[in-house]
C-alpha cells in the first residue's frame, strides 16, 4: 500500500464525521420504532447510540480544528423513520451492527494508514474509535443473538429490559 499524505489522512477523518452523523439519524429512526413499539429499554438505547454517534462526530472535527485548521464539512445523508419503517426489532438491530462494523473497519483502515504513513498522533487517536466500535459490535452481537428468537410479547419484553440496563 502507498504511503499516505497527511492531508490524505485528514480527508479520511472529514469524511467520517458526515458518517457519524448519518447513522447518529439512522439511530434517531430506530429509537422512534422502538417508541412505537412500545420498547422503552429499546428507545433509551438507540438514543443513547445516536447521542454517542454526535459524540464521535464532535471529537473528530474538534481534532481535525484544532491539529491542522480543518473545519469538517458536516454533510447529512438523511437516514429517516422510512427506512426503518415496517422492520422487525431483529432487523433494526442487524442494521445497526452493519453500520458498526462498518465504521470498525473504516477507523481499522484509517489507524493502519496512519501507521504506515508514521502519523502516530493520527494512530493514537483514531485507536479509540476502534475500541469504541470493536465494543459497539460486541454489544450489538449479544442484543442480535437474544431478538433473533422473539416469538411473543413477553419475550420483547425481556430483552427490552436487557437492552435499557446496558444505557
Amino acid at each position: 500500500m502507498a504511503k499516505m499524505t497527511s492531508t490524505a489522512l485528514q480527508d479520511q477523518l472529514a469524511r467520517q464525521v458526515s458518517r457519524e452523523q448519518s447513522t447518529a439519524n439512522f439511530y434517531e429512526a430506530a429509537a422512534l420504532q422502538a417508541s412505537m413499539l412500545a420498547l422503552p429499554g429499546c428507545e433509551k438505547w438507540f438514543r443513547a447510540a445516536a447521542d454517542e454517534e454526535r459524540v464521535h462526530s464532535r471529537k473528530i472535527s474538534f481534532y481535525l480544528a484544532e491539529l491542522f485548521g480543518i473545519v469538517a464539512p458536516v454533510g447529512l445523508d438523511p437516514m429517516g423513520a422510512s427506512t426503518l419503517a415496517g422492520k422487525s426489532l431483529y432487523d433494526i438491530f442487524v442494521a445497526a451492527d452493519a453500520k458498526e462494523r462498518e465504521f470498525l473497519q473504516i477507523f481499522s483502515d484509517i489507524s493502519m494508514d496512519a501507521i504506515e504513513s508514521r502519523e502516530a498522533g493520527i494512530h493514537q487517536f483514531v485507536q479509540w474509535f476502534v475500541e469504541e466500535q470493536q465494543n459497539a459490535v460486541r454489544s450489538l452481537k449479544t442484543i442480535i443473538d437474544m431478538t433473533r428468537n422473539c416469538s411473543d410479547v413477553a419475550d420483547f419484553l425481556l430483552v427490552d429490559q436487557y437492552v435499557g440496563g446496558l444505557v
